[in-house]
């Protein structure tokens, strides 16, 4: 073999190598700017995507990123996507909602983020969809559009919270317990446009496929979950913790993957099968914490932002009318979740600050906004172009986050030193 097919042959190792080293660059860079890392991860795939194509010519960049290395790629990020969702799922935990005044003020604040965010959303999406989307089903993108503005990234909120010190303030419990109500919703509807998109147009093919879904959730509920807790409380009998422990990965592994396969049958995207076996063993959280978490972020996620970025079209960007539709989506997206939640929380009770603060944390997208646009995508939804718009609003509105809420604890009480009585009051 001469040496450069030895070159080509190895190639891909030195690309996975790349992506990795450079994801965990990029995000240690955002961090040190104050920024959530997941930032700096997306922005690998956008250099990696679109911005070396345009560096390199559209024959190059085939060269380094040929099909075959592109499939590897994309594989490896949707495994990683299933088991990114699953964490996700581990994490969920009900105490979020805290006491009765605090879950109140929590759905009020999501439910009006949620209802302005998406009636904005969707009405942009209805007056974009000739230029962005015409291929696109009217009422699947528009539909989709009202559900990717009403999106807050909780993991990335809980991230914000904990940097800028506001776990315990009113504040940063109203703003987690109302992101967490916040994905439910988005989640839910996500999952029944997708049904409604993917059946055919009669009622009863629509009702099949809701059926199906309702079906496995509750074999899901009363079935599988009993089951593996049984498998888990029996694994400790085992002579040597090593091999509990691996039994105990490996059952999680093989849920989180069969229920993205099973969600896929049934005509839904992997990542939510990912979440819901998370929901069923988030009694496991500390085990998979503890063995797995950090190789799935490290070495199986950078391939998702890789991929996703390996799949942009600059070129059905460059008329003047698709930047103005970006900035049509992104006041949308701020108006509504800003306007939205501010509103609620003040009809809710919570004093001025407070809905101030919790308004600009909603407004937080991140890495939830981009799966729900990647699952946009692959379900046929919404178009390259509509992907990428959103894409940036997404980026944007996360960004906007730590700023503002440091700039509003300059100019007035920090939320935390606002919300200090309120919460020792609190039922918790």
């Amino acid at each position: 073999m001469s040496t450069l097919q030895q070159l080509f042959s190895a190639l891909p190792f030195f690309q996975l190598a790349v992506i990795i080293v450079a994801s965990q660059l990029c995000g240690a860079l955002l961090a040190r700017w104050g920024q959530s890392r997941v930032i700096g991860e997306i922005c690998v795939g956008i250099l990696l995507g679109p911005c070396l194509l345009l560096v390199l010519g559209a024959q190059w960049h085939a060269a380094v990123f040929p099909a075959a290395i592109r499939l590897g790629i994309e594989t490896l990020g949707n495994i990683g996507l299933v088991l990114l969702m699953f964490q996700i799922g581990l994490r969920f935990d009900s105490n979020h909602l805290g006491s009765h005044k605090i879950g109140f003020s929590a759905l009020a604040v999501a439910g009006g983020g949620v209802i302005l965010a998406f009636a904005l959303g969707a009405m942009v999406g209805l007056l974009s969809h000739d230029a962005l989307a015409p291929a696109q089903p009217r009422l699947g993108y528009v539909l989709f559009c009202g559900i990717a503005l009403s999106i807050t990234a909780l993991p990335v909120l809980v991230r914000i919270i904990s940097d800028l010190g506001l776990e315990h303030s009113l504040a940063g419990t109203v703003g987690i317990a109302a992101a967490a109500i916040t994905d439910i919703i988005g989640w839910v509807l996500l999952t029944l446009i997708v049904a409604l998109s993917s059946s055919d147009s009669s009622l009863f093919g629509v009702l099949r496929q809701l059926t199906f879904i309702a079906l496995f959730l509750t074999l899901a509920r009363w079935g599988l979950r009993p089951l593996l807790h049984t498998l888990f409380t029996r694994l400790p009998a085992t002579r040597s913790a090593a091999p509990a422990a691996d039994m105990s990965m490996a059952l999680m592994l093989a849920t989180a993957l069969l229920c993205g396969w099973i969600t896929t049958l049934i005509g839904l995207h992997s990542a939510l099968g990912g979440l819901i076996a998370g929901w069923l063993l988030r009694e496991q959280r500390q085990h998979w914490h503890r063995h797995m978490e950090g190789f799935v972020n490290i070495g199986l996620v950078p391939f998702y932002f890789a991929a996703t970025g390996l799949k942009m079209d600059l070129g059905a960007l460059a008329p003047l009318d698709s930047w103005l539709w970006l900035l049509a989506f992104f006041v949308a997206a701020v108006l509504g979740k800003t306007a939205g939640c501010y509103l609620a929380g003040r009809l809710a009770g919570l004093p001025v600050e407070v809905s101030r603060s919790v308004a600009i944390l909603m407004n937080t997208r991140g890495l939830i906004e981009i799966i729900v646009l990647s699952v946009g995508l692959d379900m046929g939804l919404i178009s390259q172009s509509a992907f990428f718009l959103l894409l940036m609003v997404a980026i944007a509105t996360t960004l906007m986050t730590t700023p503002l809420l440091r700039r509003l604890a300059r100019t007035g009480p920090a939320p935390s030193t606002l919300a200090k009585g309120r919460l020792q009051t609190s039922d918790r």
